[in-house]
């Protein structure tokens, strides 16, 4: 069992994106088989990848798990989940949701 490292606050985020690019570097990263196939749907390669986690910024947290939104080699904005402990577990790969204006009623 993973020893996971928890975050608990925003200004944590900082910490959790740092934690994961140094598991990157030192190559402690899996990829799970939904995030490969995601990435093949959607035509992000592993330098994109790695271009998402070092360009990126962590978003959101769910329970252990942080969504980190940056850009592709190509300046595109795609954003990953994962997973944060003794290794990198790239849960799902996305390409980042346009933003949508809300209509105002009046």
């Amino acid at each position: 069992m993973s020893n996971v490292i928890p975050f608990h606050a925003a200004a944590d985020f900082r910490a959790a994106l740092k934690h994961a690019r140094r598991l990157w570097e030192d190559g402690d990263v899996v990829i799970l088989s939904h995030a490969q196939e995601r990435m093949l749907e959607r035509g992000i390669d592993m330098l994109d990848l790695q271009n998402v986690i070092h360009t990126g910024r962590v978003t959101q947290q769910l329970m252990d798990r942080f969504t980190i939104v940056g850009q592709t080699v190509d300046g595109k904005s795609a954003g990953c989940v994962v997973k944060i402990a003794n290794e990198l577990k790239i849960i799902t790969v996305t390409p980042a949701r346009k933003k949508t204006r809300r209509r105002q009623i009046k």
